[in-house]
């Protein structure tokens, strides 16, 4: 299956190339000596346009395989979920139209489960403040989500990527 899913990363990355022209900086420097710690790797991008996800994952698949944590509305998309499914992705609830105890319930459940995989040594490819970057600065609002992980996952590699 891992064959699979790196002809189709490799498909993706070559639509990509057919409007986006990608550069990428500072990937060679991600190797042993670099990700020092025990734990798995937490991708932190930014977040400015609609398809910097595909794109980030699509980079970063062939080495580290990251898993992602989407939001429900794009999670359950009519016609993607196989792509969910491939990716090894996570739903996350939206939590700012409405947060209400079911939805805080089942972020914790989904927080559990990524600080355990973290910490067997599964990366994860996250966006800090789970929404797309609307001014000049990155606004993280009530976005606790990486901060409560960073405080629970200790041996986490942390890499930050900027789009």
């Amino acid at each position: 299956m891992r064959g699979w899913k790196r002809w189709i990363a490799q498909g993706v990355r070559a639509l990509i190339a057919l409007r986006y022209r990608v550069v990428v900086k500072g990937l060679e420097e991600l190797d042993q000596k670099g990700l020092s710690r025990g734990g798995g790797i937490l991708f932190l991008p930014n977040h400015p346009a609609e398809i910097d996800p595909v794109i980030v994952e699509a980079i970063l698949w062939k080495k580290f395989s990251p898993r992602p944590l989407i939001v429900e509305h794009f999670y359950y998309l009519k016609g993607f979920q196989w792509l969910m499914d491939l990716v090894g992705a996570m739903p996350l609830p939206t939590m700012d139209q409405m947060a209400t105890p079911r939805r805080a319930k089942k972020v914790k459940q989904q927080f559990d489960r990524v600080a355990e995989a973290v910490s067997r040594g599964e990366n994860f490819l996250i966006y800090p403040s789970g929404k797309l970057k609307r001014t000049g600065a990155e606004k993280m609002g009530g976005a606790s989500f990486v901060h409560d992980l960073l405080g629970a996952c200790p041996t986490a590699n942390v890499v930050l990527v900027r789009t």
